[in-house]
């Protein structure tokens, strides 16, 4: 019980914390346009944040953050428009998505790695197009083909893609 509570300590010490205006003890945190968008916490140690594809929201990385928590704190939130997170009223766009995600890595302190499956792998790979150093490191899973294609440039080679994707520092 006394290691437990050292390590409690040690953990409120030295994690990542929430900015006073990001995020609250209900589990939302604010969207770069003021949405509400669901999220967990969970762990204790070096910052991960997942990102959820389409048809399903952050729950589907459950049992991947039930093995990172062991040794890191990892940080899941329902994308707009999915799950428990507010909707855009005029619907939503691969570039909003990218600046709700730099929004919260924000919120969070660095370095953070991030790991994105299917459209949430599109947003991520976005963001690091626009902001080529917002994460210490990408893991992409599954990305959606078709919005792939958009944010790669040079698409036709995986060697060329990748080539890309060194240049932006991921």
């Amino acid at each position: 019980m006394a290691r437990r509570r050292a390590v409690s300590a040690l953990c409120r010490a030295v994690l990542p914390k929430w900015r006073e205006n990001g995020m609250n003890e209900s589990g939302t945190i604010k969207s770069f346009d003021g949405l509400k968008l669901f999220f967990q916490k969970q762990g204790c140690g070096p910052a991960v944040l997942m990102v959820h594809g389409a048809c399903v929201d952050s729950d589907c990385f459950e049992p991947l953050a039930a093995l990172l928590e062991k040794k890191h704190t990892v940080y899941r939130y329902d994308r707009a428009g999915y799950g428990r997170s507010e909707s855009r009223e005029n619907g939503d766009s691969l570039l909003a998505n990218a600046r709700d995600l730099l929004e919260i890595l924000r919120q969070i302190d660095p370095p953070v790695r991030v790991i994105a499956h299917s459209a949430g792998g599109a947003v991520a790979m976005k963001l690091a197009e626009i902001q080529p150093n917002a994460m210490a490191a990408l893991l992409v899973f599954e990305p959606h083909s078709a919005l792939y294609r958009s944010i790669c440039p040079i698409n036709k080679q995986k060697n060329q893609c990748f080539l890309f994707f060194q240049k932006i520092h991921i």
